[in-house]
């Protein structure tokens, strides 16, 4: 019964949520016609809507597709509402980026960019407060009791009482803790944080014949694994959801998760970021906006290729073989910045090398050219990185891409770093670029990146890096 409310839940929503989209794009239009925009603005107004049309039929499945994919469809009864708000903000982000982007594609040139930009604002706000209103209301009917799941909690541990303490505490998340299940017949009609001890891993057959329950839980230790397979096999004949709490081992950095390779169920420990629809998400961004860089961009290329030839002898972009993801090799880009054989002259400047570790780094050097010095200054000798970006060797975001000479002098943790894809900016970038002088403090800071990784924390280093930029700071 639960399963087919829950269905019918989520299918409600999705009605609910294509009725806002389509709102949203009418309150889009009136916002743009209004006597307040047309007149203060000087635009005029627009006669019809019907050549605008198309944008509501490609932009319900649009929408509907990030939001499936933030889980924003998923079971929201633990998330927290500022979470969920995130999420459909980059859902609403996305798909209004996506728009705009099929728009630039198709050259629809009769279209109107300030009722997209209101298209994509109220479509955010609308679905924001429709489903803050559901989770409110929803709350409110689990703290009744409705809708709830009764969980079997198997185990006494410190584990099964944490999470006891927690699914009591928080009533809207709709769990009801039914009891225990001991690993000793003596420790049958306990209590342990107000609910008793009904049983043990041979009582569950009995249990789950003669009472209502939703879901089992296992919380016993690694040792008691072995124990449980029977218990498991009897929750699977009755059709019981089950869970197992994985934290076996006590990792330091590698988080746990569940996978299968056709059927054969692993457990995995991974220290990078596993949510694969973020990675996607992450992926789609960085073409996106390498892509139109590129091309906006594409005159400012011209004009420095320009003064970098007409200013030194040599190649105008400098390549490089740099280390990837887990040290794939790949050829970096960049403006040429220094006379043509900077490298072959790095040896003899090798003593006046100012940080610390595998890394090179000079103040005032001397194998940089004029138009060099104001590239470094500027960052824009890092451009055409944006073409690594494109290909798909780099990110816009991540720790910056090492040569194999230095990642050969690596400790063995600082190789962490290499996992994964290397970025235009990072930490390192907007905290004094090479004010830092301590490798292993820059090493730190990129694998504070990984282990804290977001999409929301790319958006945060890309426009702290802005201003750092513009400023020069740190640049040599």
């Amino acid at each position: 019964m639960l399963k087919e409310r829950a269905v019918l839940i989520g299918s409600a929503l999705i009605a609910v949520d294509i009725f806002l989209i389509v709102i949203s794009f009418i309150l889009a239009g009136y916002v743009r016609n209004s006597f307040l925009f047309t007149h203060y603005y000087e635009v005029g107004e627009i006669a019809s809507f019907e050549p605008y049309f198309w944008l509501v039929y490609l932009a319900i499945p649009l929408w509907l597709f990030f939001l499936f994919r933030q889980g924003v469809y998923h079971s929201q009864l633990t998330i927290k509402l500022s979470d969920l708000t995130w999420k459909i903000f980059k859902s609403s982000f996305l798909s209004t980026l996506t728009l705009g982007t099929i728009i630039f594609f198709t050259k629809a040139d009769y279209y109107s960019r300030p009722l997209v930009l209101f298209f994509g604002i109220f479509n955010f706000l609308l679905l924001t407060f429709g489903r803050i209103l559901f989770k409110i209301s929803s709350d409110h009917f689990y703290r009744k009791g409705f809708n709830f799941r009764n969980v079997l909690l198997v185990g006494t541990g410190d584990k099964a009482q944490d999470l006891a303490t927690l699914m009591m505490e928080h009533p809207e998340w709709g769990f009801r803790v039914m009891g225990f299940i001991g690993k000793d017949p003596d420790s049958i009609g306990k209590e342990i944080k107000g609910k008793k001890v009904i049983g043990t891993l041979k009582d569950i057959p009995f249990i789950l014949d003669r009472e209502v329950v939703d879901e089992v839980i296992f919380t016993l230790p690694k040792e008691d694994l072995t124990s449980i397979e029977e218990a498991l096999k009897v929750c699977e004949e009755f059709g019981i959801r089950t869970h197992l709490v994985a934290d076996f081992f006590n990792m330091i950095i590698a988080k746990t998760r569940l996978n299968e390779i056709y059927g054969v169920p692993l457990l995995t420990f991974t220290t990078i970021p596993y949510k694969t629809s973020h990675l996607v998400i992450k992926r789609i961004i960085d073409i996106v906006v390498s892509f139109v860089a590129l091309v906006l961009l594409s005159p400012l290329f011209l004009i420095v290729a320009l003064a970098i030839k007409l200013t030194s002898p040599g190649p105008v972009l400098f390549k490089q073989e740099r280390c990837g993801v887990n040290g794939r090799r790949f050829t970096f880009l960049k403006f040429r910045s220094m006379v043509q054989d900077a490298e072959q002259r790095q040896e003899d400047l090798i003593h006046l090398n100012e940080m610390q570790g595998p890394v090179f780094k000079i103040t005032n050097d001397p194998r940089v050219t004029k138009v060099g010095k104001f590239l470094r200054k500027t960052s824009i000798d890092e451009l055409p990185q944006l073409w690594n970006v494109l290909k798909g060797d780099m990110s816009l975001v991540g720790p910056r891409p090492p040569i194999p000479s230095e990642v050969e002098k690596y400790e063995r943790w600082q190789r962490r770093r290499l996992s994964m894809k290397p970025g235009l900016t990072c930490f390192w970038q907007i905290r004094g670029r090479n004010e830092i002088d301590n490798f292993e403090e820059w090493m730190r800071l990129d694998l504070q990146y990984i282990d804290n990784w977001s999409l929301k924390l790319d958006w945060k280093i890309l426009l702290k890096t802005i201003p750092v930029v513009l400023l020069g700071k740190g640049a040599r």
